[in-house]
């Protein structure tokens, strides 16, 4: 058979090319069925299958056959799969599903500020954000075929003109989806397969395989056409909004034209020394798994390009504001990164707040707004906590305890500083102090702590932890029981512990574990970096302590 496909290769105006069926491939429900097909004309016999042609539609005696929509690296020939229309044309029938929670393991803040699990892309990727947020999106990306225009990649390299009033795209049309909009713009590129009123298809595959989603679809222009070896591909800019992708199924998109997608808006201020600064404004899809990630990029991309990243530098989160719905804002506490690292820490620990909120088992938290200033100034503003100690490791209830820690700043002196710890509050028994800055503390202390229940006790729990600008001390003791999940129970009778024995570590659990007895602050060190744990323990009035 000899079918007729659609694409733009120039501007947005598609033209025909042919298409040769060669077979068909069918290996089951794992994988894709796919129409092989060899194209000819419009140059694609030279340039071979270009990426962002994913959804080119072909059609054979007026009927549409289906989307191009995969190809292979190094092809000697233009050959590629197309996704029969019978599969493509399902999606309008596939039901909408409420994006969840992932509900397991448990909630526990100890899982906080972790960053594989706080910035991973969903399902296949691989890489972690931010040290290659770029290539890890353009890869995955490019290997089903998109044309991808984000930070450091080939996408577009200089403004679009002015466009003409918006078109809707037909068959063949060019569309860009978009994961962040405004200031930063990530945006994968491809083709329109079918429209029926204010309904299209498009791609042939999936975008990212997120199911139901909410993005905003732009319209899109050709710039120029890079042939390559390997997988040419489109220089395409984004234009106008037009739409939403309201479908990432696993033969295509589906959205709707005049749609305005849900997204969650951030106001970013980067400034040096507390100089003036420049303000930026950018949205981001809103989807649990993915937002943390396009979060960390955007942040990422935009400090990366605006400051020179070859010296390591100080880098403070001021003023960071979340305004959720039903909710007054809440602002949490000043947070400072040092070091050569100092940037992908900063963006982690801002995606892992979210994450927090937006992975939470108890109820569904929606961020309205973010607003933050991110404040930097050259060099390596931070000491190294080098060692600490206590004058003795047993003490009687209520006996002062001096700690004393040694603190060397970047190329200083070394410095060591004191305090009383209080033992009047502390229980008999061991005890375990962790000594570093407020974020490490906390993050180590988390499972000592009590667990916040609901979505509003998030919140008090990230407006309470500290700022860093002091050295930060917690007390934890041991604890006899039994853990349900985030409660913790005294120690049952000998039987329904046997037989809680049994039951997965998960839902319940034997609580040798500690309880957050308190935190002081040691005041005047500045930016620390590093955690160490000691321990002492407290005898009762009357007994005796060396």
């Amino acid at each position: 058979m000899i079918g007729t496909g659609y694409t733009v290769l120039s501007g947005t105006q598609p033209v025909p090319f042919e298409a040769q069926v060669i077979g068909t491939t069918d290996q089951g429900a794992a994988q894709p069925r796919m129409i092989l097909c060899k194209l000819s004309g419009a140059g694609l016999g030279q340039s071979g299958v270009l990426a962002a042609m994913s959804g080119s539609p072909v059609y054979t005696e007026g009927r549409l056959l289906g989307a191009v929509a995969y190809t292979w690296s190094f092809s000697k020939e233009s050959l590629c799969g197309v996704t029969p229309a019978e599969d493509l044309l399902a999606i309008r029938a596939q039901r909408r599903e409420e994006q969840q929670a992932s509900g397991a393991p448990p909630f526990a803040l100890s899982r906080f500020w972790s960053s594989s699990a706080a910035v991973s892309l969903p399902a296949e990727a691989e890489g972690n954000i931010p040290a290659s947020e770029a290539d890890t999106m353009e890869k995955r990306l490019a290997a089903q075929g998109f044309a991808w225009s984000g930070p450091g990649n080939r996408g577009a390299a200089v403004p679009a003109p002015p466009e003409p009033p918006t078109v809707v795209p037909g068959p063949g049309g060019m569309i860009g989806v978009q994961l962040v909009t405004g200031d930063v713009q990530f945006t994968a590129f491809g083709t329109v397969t079918w429209v029926k009123g204010k309904e299209f298809l498009a791609f042939g595959h999936p975008f990212l395989g997120l199911g139901s989603t909410d993005l905003p679809v732009v319209t899109a222009r050709v710039a120029g056409i890079v042939a390559s070896l390997a997988q040419g591909f489109k220089l395409s800019q984004a234009g106008s909004p037009i739409g939403t992708v309201t479908q990432d199924r696993a033969t295509g998109v589906y959205g709707l034209f005049g749609k305005e997608a849900d997204l969650l808006p951030v106001n970013l201020r980067l400034e040096e020394n507390e100089g003036a600064g420049r303000p930026f404004k950018f949205a981001l899809a809103r989807q649990r798994q993915l937002t943390p990630f396009l979060l960390t990029g955007a942040i990422t991309t935009l400090f990366s390009r605006q400051v020179d990243q070859s010296a390591s530098k100080t880098i403070t989160f001021k003023g960071l504001t979340l305004t959720p719905a039903g909710h007054p804002p809440v602002v949490l506490q000043d947070q400072s990164f040092s070091g050569l690292t100092a940037l992908p820490s900063a963006a982690d620990y801002l995606a892992s707040t979210v994450a927090l909120l937006s992975d939470n088992p108890y109820e569904k938290v929606r961020l309205d707004h973010i607003q933050t200033t991110l404040s930097w100034r050259p060099g390596t503003g931070s000491s190294t906590l080098e060692s600490a100690w206590l004058d003795r490791r047993i003490v009687r209830q209520g006996e002062p305890l001096r700690l004393t820690v040694r603190l060397r700043p970047y190329q200083g002196e070394a410095v060591t500083r004191s305090m009383e710890i209080p033992t009047s509050d502390l229980p008999p028994g061991p005890v375990t102090l962790w000594v570093g800055n407020a974020l490490n503390v906390y993050q180590k202390a988390a499972s000592s702590m009590d667990q916040p229940q609901t979505g509003e006790g998030i919140l008090h729990f990230l407006a309470s932890i500290p700022s860093d600008r002091n050295l930060e001390i917690a007390a934890a003791t041991a604890t006899a029981g039994v853990t349900f999940g985030n409660r913790h129970a005294a120690p049952p009778p000998p039987s329904v512990g046997a037989i809680l024995s049994t039951r997965p570590a998960s839902s319940s659990a034997d609580a040798s574990t500690s309880r957050l007895v308190w935190t002081r602050s040691l005041e005047g060190t500045g930016l620390v970096e590093g955690l160490l744990e000691l321990t002492f323990s407290v005898k009762e009035p009357g007994d005796e302590a060396p």
